[in-house]
């Protein structure tokens, strides 16, 4: 039996019951945040989750909130990122740096390597959106498989990044 869920703009996320489900209950306002979580949770396989958050300020760890689906249909709810021990393979995040409709990707890579030059995060793929409030760039990319979820949501602070989504295995 598949679950609908409704964000606070109206977006609807629907669910199939084979995979994790994740939403960010405080922040989920932005066309971004909803695109991120309509386009990533078309991806999800059974044992895979995706996380959703906001890295924004000293209290982002409270922002997460995650449901899991068991494989008995009950469902756990963790809000405690602390003692989240996952294998995050995939990041995905909101760019915020201010682009040019006319900016290619080659323009954003600069912009991150201006951002901060020393990250270890691979960039995978650079999606460019032009949306009613203009244009943004969602990136994805791979973290080091030793990075702990707050390393993470460090560097995408330091990225300049907004709305990130974790794909993850449990």
């Amino acid at each position: 039996m598949a679950n609908t869920y409704t964000l606070p703009n109206g977006v609807e996320l629907g669910d199939d019951g084979a995979v994790d489900i994740t939403v960010d209950v405080l922040d989920v306002e932005d066309l971004a945040f909803a695109h991120v979580c309509r386009s990533l949770r078309q991806q999800l396989e059974p044992g895979r989750g995706l996380i959703v958050t906001m890295p924004a300020g000293d209290d982002v760890l409270g922002y997460v909130y995650r449901e899991e689906q068991r494989e008995d249909g009950r469902r756990d709810e963790f809000d405690d990122t602390d003692s989240l021990f996952v294998d995050i393979h995939e990041l995905t995040f909101e760019f915020d740096a201010p682009r040019d409709t006319d900016m290619d990707e080659d323009g954003v890579r600069a912009l991150l390597a201006k951002a901060r030059p020393d990250t270890e995060l691979k960039i995978e793929g650079i999606e460019l959106l032009e949306l009613r409030d203009g244009p943004m760039s969602l990136i994805t990319c791979r973290p080091p498989r030793a990075w702990t979820f707050r390393q993470l949501v460090l560097e995408v602070q330091l990225l300049r990044g907004s709305y990130m989504a974790l794909h993850y295995t449990s």
